[in-house]
């Protein structure tokens, strides 16, 4: 790395770390500024030849989706080569080439403006939705418009790329991160992005670094800069001074062995240094995703996610084949180990009507309140869920969102009931062995958690919720999200009452939130008794790795010594002492 020490001054960005792993190389900018340059609105265009043109870029852009995906089956997993399927999809979507040819027809445009205001009509619909599902797939609409614009104009990019480039954008398509691959680059940071993005999956997929949501970064950058990206930590070193780099290339000596050390924790068992068993599962949202489950060998499935399924499929007459379909694939990939089944929980940042506003959508119409107004919804998906219970007996768990009262747990029982009647009557096979859970993230639930420990199967913690409701924390709000605490005592009382209540009635508990994901607060819990951890597949083997190192009776001293913080200042002081320990457990694990 000495060649990497440079005369400018450093500069670091913080992101969020899509796929780990530290590289470093020369910055070069990800340049899409001329596709749309030659557009003109104003001219009128003879539709036949237009429509010509139209047809021949639609053949040129499938023949090179083929290409990425043909090198995506050497390269990747087969979840890669499924999203790239799914942009051929939209490539060739009746609905945007009847608009497409609709504007070339009757308003004579060129074929280049057509596609452009036809795929941003769509565009502009999903920007109005606001949720992180339809994020991504603004993103795959503006890669296959660009694309085929591009064809028009028969330009294509011509930038060079090299084995010693990390290449830099506003955000990135799947097929981007496949084409940028062929050329063998290092590392990629976007501006804006989500871990569940189809690029980001890609990446990972592809195992190259990669740090999002840093903002600013192809802004700040030039090509030519030379630029460290940490994909551990989500963050980006510009231009870095002789220290940092001596110390990136000691850390990169660690993570070698560190890979070495993780890929054989996974071969090994769930227990604890003195012997315990402990029950880690997997978070799952979408379909490509569900690989991951065997990877990591998780217990299982603590938290299927259903809101993508459903708003890509349509909330109206949701097709109970297809739920079936993808319930059965997550089941198959569980080894006989339960799934958790989260009910549609649309709202908040998810939205089920694109055009319903709310001034708090977090506090609003979400979770079990849309189901119970939409009675076709729940049992849609109940059904679903019953029928592929039966193909897998005793594995099936049903897990309730945003329950603020019993008698909303009370109604999705009579609709179980009311299903099991009407698909007896159908001949259709439904499980009688389903346990139903309730989410654990308002308030008054964990306040009554008494109560919801006697009338439920099992309780989930979600721990995001939990703390912005508790707390009074909007987390989205950057102007006080540094009092979104939570390891805040009152956090941590509110969820080993909830366990104790749990206990009480030898219901089993566990947490599914983002908490469960941090190594240390994953040990915490156990000592405080959670019974299951369940989080996303990238963290599960660094949770084992820690737990495998230490003991029960640690685990359990710690977690008391939280119970009796009453500050956060206290708190970190916990935090920070146990974390001082953590490392040599870890050098200690086998």
């Amino acid at each position: 790395m000495d060649d990497l020490v440079t005369e400018g001054k450093e500069s670091v960005l913080d992101g969020i770390s899509a796929v780990t792993g530290i590289t470093s190389g020369k910055v070069v900018k990800l340049d899409r500024s001329s596709v749309f340059k030659s557009i003109d609105s104003s001219a009128v265009y003879h539709p036949e030849t237009e429509l010509k043109k139209l047809k021949d870029a639609i053949h040129h852009i499938d023949q090179e989706l083929g290409k990425l995906s043909r090198f995506a089956d050497h390269h990747s997993r087969e979840t890669t080569s499924d999203i790239l399927s799914m942009q051929r999809e939209i490539l060739h979507d009746p609905d945007l080439l009847d608009r497409v040819e609709h504007l070339i027809r009757e308003k004579k445009y060129a074929a280049d403006h057509a596609i452009y205001d036809a795929f941003d009509f769509y565009i502009d619909k999903l920007k109005s939705s606001a949720g992180s599902f339809f994020k991504s797939r603004i993103i795959d609409l503006r890669d296959i418009r660009n694309r085929l614009v591009r064809a028009i104009m028969q330009r294509d990019v011509s930038q060079s790329f090299t084995n010693e480039s990390v290449v830099i954008a506003d955000e990135f398509s799947p097929s981007e991160i496949i084409m940028l691959m062929r050329h063998n680059i290092r590392g990629v940071v976007s501006d804006f992005g989500g871990l569940t993005s189809h690029a980001s999956i890609v990446a990972g997929s592809l195992g190259l670094p990669m740090v999002i949501d840093t903002r600013t970064v192809s802004k700040v950058v030039q090509n030519g800069d030379v630029i460290i990206v940490d994909g551990n930590r989500g963050k980006v070193i510009i231009n870095p001074n002789k220290e940092t780099v001596q110390f990136y290339e000691q850390a990169l000596t660690e993570q070698e062995k560190a890979r070495t050390r993780l890929s054989e924790i996974v071969e090994k068992p769930n227990v604890t240094k003195c012997g315990s068993p402990f029950t880690l599962r997997a978070n799952v949202e979408f379909e490509e995703e569900i690989y991951r489950v065997n990877e990591v060998k998780a217990n299982g499935i603590g938290l299927l996610r259903t809101e993508s399924f459903f708003l890509s499929e349509g909330d109206e007459d949701i097709d109970v084949e297809a739920q079936i379909r993808f319930y059965r694939k997550a089941l198959e990939s569980s080894n006989g180990h339960p799934v958790t089944i989260r009910l549609l929980d649309v709202g908040g940042d998810k939205v089920l009507e694109p055009d319903a506003k709310e001034a708090n959508p977090f506090l609003g119409w979400r979770g079990i309140r849309v189901l119970l107004d939409r009675r076709d919804l729940l049992r849609a998906q109940l059904e679903a869920i019953l029928r592929v219970a039966a193909e897998f007996p005793g594995q099936v768990r049903i897990l309730v969102p945003m329950v603020s009262s019993i008698e909303e747990l009370d109604e999705v029982k009579t609709e179980i009931t009311r299903l099991h009647r009407v698909l007896e009557h159908r001949n259709c096979k439904a499980s009688n062995d389903v346990m139903l859970g309730v989410m654990v993230e308002v308030p008054s639930v964990a306040i009554q958690a008494d109560l919801f420990a006697r009338h439920s199967d099992f309780l989930s913690i979600g721990t995001n919720d939990l703390t912005q409701f508790l707390l009074a924390v909007d987390r989205g709000n950057s102007r006080i999200s540094h009092l979104f605490r939570q390891l805040h005592p009152a956090v941590w009382k509110m969820i080993a009452n909830t366990v104790e209540a749990a206990h009480k009635y030898d219901k089993p508990i566990g947490v599914c939130g983002e908490m469960a994901s941090n190594p240390l607060i994953a040990a915490l819990f156990i000592g405080l008794g959670i019974d299951e951890l369940s989080m996303g597949t990238p963290n599960l083997v660094r949770v084992k790795q820690l737990l495998r190192s230490l003991e029960v009776s640690e685990m359990k001293v710690w977690a008391e010594r939280m119970n009796l913080a009453e500050t956060t200042r206290e708190v970190d002081g916990l935090v920070a002492n146990w974390n001082k320990s953590k490392s040599e457990s870890l050098a200690q694990s086998s």
